[in-house]
């Protein structure tokens, strides 16, 4: 008899509503010149980056590839960034969101902070390279580096967000034993 196990998250219908708004208002914040101390516009592009990494790895089972084309083409046009870069670097994190969530599974929890960091070395250097490569020449990489290091400052407040609206919108609350075959 084949036995299909149950998922280890039960998502509610409302799943999709916390990320998908953060993803597709967040395109909307680069458009603006923010004058932060470290990476300035390139702050939000890389929280963008971070928050679609966090979004596949805590909710592996939400489908979320859709979004990379509408919301790097977004950022790619509020940014005034040659068309693509920025999908290209969202697509390039998704794919290490979804290794780790196989490595996680399979090393355990503490491989996950190694994974993080190597994204974010491999996403910085990507964008560096890029984006020497689109205008001819070495470019300061000081910048890049300021800005994911500021984007990594803010991070905590969406991850806060998904995180206080898990029970409200995301997660099904799971049955007890006891609820669900009834006192004996």
């Amino acid at each position: 008899m084949y036995f299909q196990p149950e998922p280890l998250t039960r998502y509610r219908f409302t799943s999709y509503l916390p990320p998908v708004g953060v993803l597709l208002v967040l395109p909307g914040f680069a458009a603006f010149d923010w004058s932060l101390p470290l990476g300035g516009a390139l702050t939000p592009p890389f929280l963008t980056l971070l928050i679609f990494y966090f979004c596949v790895v805590r909710y592996p089972e939400l489908i979320l590839s859709p979004l990379l084309l509408p919301v790097g083409l977004a950022t790619d046009l509020f940014t005034r960034s040659p068309m693509g870069y920025w999908t290209l670097l969202f697509i390039l994190a998704f794919a290490c969101a979804l290794l780790t969530t196989r490595l996680v599974d399979s090393l355990g929890k503490a491989v996950g902070w190694l994974c993080f960091a190597l994204t974010l070395f491999i996403c910085a250097a990507a964008a560096w390279a890029l984006w020497s490569l689109y205008l001819g020449g070495f470019q300061d990489g000081w910048r890049v580096a300021g800005a994911l290091a500021m984007a990594l400052l803010l991070f905590p407040l969406p991850v806060m967000l998904f995180v206080a609206l898990e029970p409200l919108l995301i997660i099904k609350p799971e049955r007890t034993l006891q609820g669900r075959h009834g006192a004996r």
